[in-house]
């Protein structure tokens, strides 16, 4: 049912929302990678980085030196 209302299943969703937060939270250059990964709800900055790669197509350093 969720797959078919949102058009993605439920991990997928969640993944995107942690990744949402963590754009935000990167905006802060204060905050070190395992800072935002674990604010973002991930469980290991190895995680965060795979997981953004997945869903915006970009790596999370790359994205921070456009920042």
């Amino acid at each position: 049912i969720f797959k078919e209302k949102f058009s993605m299943s439920l991990t997928e969703y969640i993944n995107r929302k942690k990744i949402d937060n963590a754009i935000k939270l990167a905006e802060d250059p204060r905050l070190s990678v395992e800072n935002i990964a674990e604010r973002a709800g991930f469980s290991s900055k190895s995680s965060l980085y795979r997981v953004f790669l997945k869903v915006t197509g970009t790596s999370f350093s790359d994205f921070r030196k456009q920042k």
